[in-house]
C-alpha cells in the first residue's frame, strides 16, 4: 500500500500536537499563572489546532462516511472535536487560579490525538486500498485550494 500525502500530513500534524501537549504539560507543571497558560493554549488553538479540526471535519469525516467507516468511531471523533472547541472557549474566559481547565484541555487533546492515531488512522491503514488513499488526497487538494492554502 502506498501511503497518501494526506495521511503523511495528518501524521506530521499529530506528532506536532503531541509535542505541544508535552510543552503545555511542562508549562502547567512550572507555573500557575493562568494568563500565561491561557496565552499558550489559545495561541496553539488559534494558530494550528482549530484549522486542523476544521480541515478534518470538512474532508476526513465525510470521506470516512462515504467509505462506510465505523460510525461509532466517527461520532466519537466528532464529540471529542466539539469538546476541544468548548474547552478552548472556556480557556478564553479564564480568570485567576483556574488552571484546572487548562489541564483538562491538554489531557483531552492528548487522549484525542492518541485515539485518532491508534484507532482511526490504524483502521484506515488496515482497510483502505491505494484507490481510497488517492481519493482522500484529491478531496484534501480540493479543500486546500478552496481555502487558498
Amino acid at each position: 500500500m502506498e501511503i497518501s500525502t494526506t495521511y503523511q500530513m495528518l501524521e506530521k500534524q499529530h506528532a506536532n500536537h503531541k509535542e505541544q501537549c508535552i510543552a503545555l504539560k511542562r508549562t502547567l507543571a512550572q507555573t500557575s499563572d493562568t494568563a500565561l497558560l491561557q496565552h499558550h493554549i489559545l495561541s496553539f488553538w488559534r494558530n494550528e489546532l482549530q484549522a486542523h479540526l476544521e480541515t478534518e471535519e470538512q474532508t476526513l469525516i465525510p470521506f470516512l462516511r462515504s467509505m462506510q467507516f465505523n460510525a461509532g468511531l466517527i461520532n466519537m471523533k466528532q464529540r471529542e472535536d466539539n469538546t476541544l472547541r468548548l474547552l478552548a472557549h472556556r480557556v478564553s474566559l479564564l480568570t485567576n487560579n483556574e488552571t484546572y481547565v487548562c489541564r483538562i484541555f491538554v489531557d483531552i487533546l492528548e487522549a484525542h490525538t492518541d485515539f485518532e492515531e491508534k484507532i482511526i488512522f490504524a483502521k484506515m491503514k488496515e482497510t483502505f486500498n491505494n484507490e481510497a488513499w488517492e481519493q482522500l488526497d484529491r478531496l484534501m487538494d480540493v479543500y486546500k485550494n478552496s481555502q487558498g492554502k
